[in-house]
């Protein structure tokens, strides 16, 4: 495809390749790994072309004309040379393919931002493509159609049509009836970051588009919460104001001009809320990029496109607030403002801020019930039955210079006090990549299955706990298995529906077991179908230890004098899967505690306007308070009169918000193959979380207004 990109297609321009890889450990003087997270990467000349490198070292025209170059980033650079400032020209030595190899470094680059999808810290020749495979899947990469390990970056010309491209891409691939199905995509660079979470195996830092979408919808409900509230304060705080409202209408001001003073005085407060905000997001962004592993610049008053953003905003909320807090008490007669009675019915004087309440306890209820499923959810994604003993499993890392001692460090860790089995595997559950192959099905050609691949070593499936189904588990009894074998789960066997599987032959091996059903990964998606070979000890890279949990302490230190005794290089790297697995849930653990966080702050923001809404409401009714008291009304019946009210409200707002809430709850819950079932009590307790929320909010101003003497508050009736 490269080749065809490169000289059939004439729209376009440049094309490179890139990849990973898998099995390139930098040595340093004394032969020993250095430890650093750098990574990697192979690529073609033309890549300098396509993406923006900064240079600080090195002539960009000669460099990675042969396989013995490479290029450095300048924190790597740092790392392995930190006593010159311009290592072109140095050498660096790295194990490949357990074997070691010398490179001349040629060029330095600056570092690419930190929040950069890409990211690029050794860069080598493209014919280094095939670092890291089996060498039973080397041969034929270079020409393979079905090769997923490399990437293709073009740049078309301006007036190229993608989708035009596209097919042009898709008509190369020959049709060959042993060849995987396979459709070319183009992919925007724009696009790259929130439109790839559909690619396996990417490795780059990608973004959620839903987890946005959802954020910013819960920002906007936070947001109206805090709008409404602002009306209710605008209301309350004109309730208290409507002498000197009625005074100035007396003396000439028109219904334009309460309005424009309502607007000036919301136009102030938004712009001191706006200051407050911004100081806010300073001094609270260091939090928030710990909280989000990552690290967010915000600089409000240094981009123009901000300042107008937050300038409309903030605007358009006073225009909102002012209008419709204005338009309630310039329509208003003067002498009923002054005398502090308005007419029309209680619906008219009130409706306003009924509704808007309405709307916020709906708001709550939703991120109430929002809050319960996120919990729910993660919890019986981390909680199902993974397949396996995950419990009892601890993952040695085999790093490729440590090949050669694998088998003295198995057969030494077998021994360790409280080890019960011992495996390995070029990668096992649960991982983080995954290698598929088209299967074929024996009985019926036609049926074809993509399946994850596994390579592993002896006892696998009695160090996972995995058990067969049908025939055996891969035995050094019989030395055909490490050519020829391959055992089928049980998911892989229903789908490619072969009968009596057990020494039929399936892609050139013998099938040899069937296994039950056990999760490669997150529980995301439902059981994959998978084919299991055993692997070559040089394509190790994980030893999987079966331990007494009891005894956990031996075990570690116990592994630690074998991986010593061995002369094993380099760090010991202990991995405990179920670990891993919550790894797998990090962005879900995210979202829920963020969700409980916003819903802790639109509690709090409605708190607020339920408490000036009591306040707005008790001044508005006390000639109805006292005329109760008078005929014989106590504090407490006018108390539970007035929460029953509250109460009348939230029923109202569960009533409302339930269906709508119920429906983004499913769509969001479709995302997952295993998922809770949204039941009733979720929405009840969300709703009697409201209310109590309501009656907390309310009741202290309730009971203030209700425990009055009537004397005082019909002194001026």
């Amino acid at each position: 495809m490269y080749s065809k990109a490169t000289n059939d297609i004439p729209q376009i321009e440049k094309a490179a390749i890139k990849g990973f890889m898998r099995d390139f450990v930098v040595l340093d003087k004394d032969r020993q790994p250095v430890s650093s997270r750098l990574r990697a990467q192979y690529a073609s000349r033309e890549i300098f072309d396509i993406l923006t490198f900064d240079f600080v070292h090195g002539d960009k025209s000669n460099m990675l004309l042969n396989p013995d170059e490479l290029i450095l980033s300048r924190s790597a650079a740092t790392l392995f040379f930190p006593e010159t400032d311009n290592p072109v020209g140095r050498q660096v030595s790295a194990m490949i393919n357990n074997r070691e190899e010398l490179f001349v470094v040629v060029g330095v680059f600056e570092d690419w931002p930190e929040l950069s999808t890409f990211r690029f810290d050794i860069i080598c020749h493209e014919d280094w493509f095939d670092v890291g495979f089996p060498d039973a899947r080397r041969a034929g990469l270079e020409t393979s159609w079905e090769a997923r390990h490399m990437s293709l970056l073009v740049l078309l010309n301006e007036d190229a049509d993608p989708d035009d491209i596209e097919i042009i891409l898709n008509s190369f691939v020959p049709e060959d009836e042993d060849l995987t199905p396979v459709t070319y995509k183009l992919l925007g660079m724009r696009d790259f970051y929130l439109g790839s979470d559909h690619i396996h195996n990417l490795g780059y830092r990608t973004g959620n588009r839903s987890a946005i979408f959802l954020l910013s919808g819960i920002a906007a409900l936070i947001l109206f919460i805090a709008v409404t509230n602002s009306i209710l304060f605008l209301l309350a705080r004109f309730s208290s104001r409507t002498r000197e409202i009625g005074i100035r209408k007396v003396i000439g001001a028109s219904k334009r001009d309460i309005i424009s003073m309502s607007v000036i005085e919301s136009i102030l407060i938004s712009a001191a809320s706006f200051l407050l905000a911004v100081m806010l997001i300073e001094l609270f962004l260091p939090r928030i990029n710990e909280f989000f592993r990552n690290n967010l610049h915000y600089h409000t008053l240094g981009n123009y496109r901000y300042v107008i953003a937050f300038a409309f905003l903030t605007v358009s909320i006073a225009l909102i607030t002012g209008i419709i807090g204005g338009s309630r008490f310039s329509a208003t007669g003067p002498v009923e403002l002054i005398s502090g009675i308005f007419s029309g019915s209680r619906q008219q004087r009130f409706g306003i801020g009924k509704i808007l309440l309405t709307l916020q306890i709906a708001i709550l209820i939703g991120m109430f019930s929002a809050s319960g499923v996120a919990i729910l959810q993660l919890r019986y994604l981390i909680n199902m039955d993974t397949g396996y003993d995950i419990d009892k499993l601890l993952k040695v890392v085999v790093r490729p210079e440590n090949v050669p001692v694998y088998e003295p460090l198995k057969q030494g860790i077998r021994h360790v006090r409280g080890v019960e089995s011992v495996s390995g595997a070029f990668s096992s559950p649960p991982a983080y990549s995954r290698m598929v192959n088209e299967l074929v099905s024996p009985d019926d050609p036609e049926n074809k299955v993509v399946a994850h691949y596994l390579m592993v070593d002896y006892d696998f499936f009695s160090t996972f706990g995995i058990g067969l189904l049908q025939g055996r588990a891969f035995s050094e009894d019989y030395p055909s298995d490490r050519e020829n074998a391959i055992i089928l789960n049980r998911t892989a066997l229903n789908q490619l529906q072969i009968n009596d599987p057990i020494g039929k032959e399936l892609n050139g091996s013998v099938i040899i077991g069937i296994s039950d059903d056990f999760y490669l990964q997150s529980h995301h998606e439902p059981v994959l179908p998978m084919a299991v070979n055993l692997a070559s000890p040089q394509n190790i890279r994980e030893m999987i230890v079966r331990y007494d949990p009891e005894s956990l302490n031996d075990v570690l230190s116990g592994i630690e004098e074998v991986w010593q005794k061995v002369s094993a290089s380099g760090e010991l790297i202990i991995v405990h899967p179920d670990r891993t697995v919550k790894q797998f849930y990090r962005e879900e653990d995210t979202m829920r505690r963020l969700i409980i966080r916003l819903t802790i702050i639109a509690g709090i923001i409605a708190i607020s306007g339920l408490s000036v809404m009591a306040v707005f409401t008790a001044r508005r009714r006390n000639k109805e308070i006292g005329v109760r008291k008078v005929n014989g009304a106590t504090t407490a019946d006018i108390f539970r009169l007035w929460s029953f009210e509250y109460l009348r409200l939230v029923i109202v707002a569960l009533l409302v918000s339930t269906p709508v809430v119920y429906y983004f709850l499913d769509q969001w819950l479709q995302n997952y193959s295993n998922r809770v079932s949204l039941s009733w009590w979720i929405f009840l307790l969300a709703g009697l979380v409201a209310a109590l929320t309501v009656w907390i909010s309310t009741s202290i101003q309730t009971y203030r207004a209700a425990s009055q003497s009537p004397v005082k508050l019909l002194r001026y009736e």
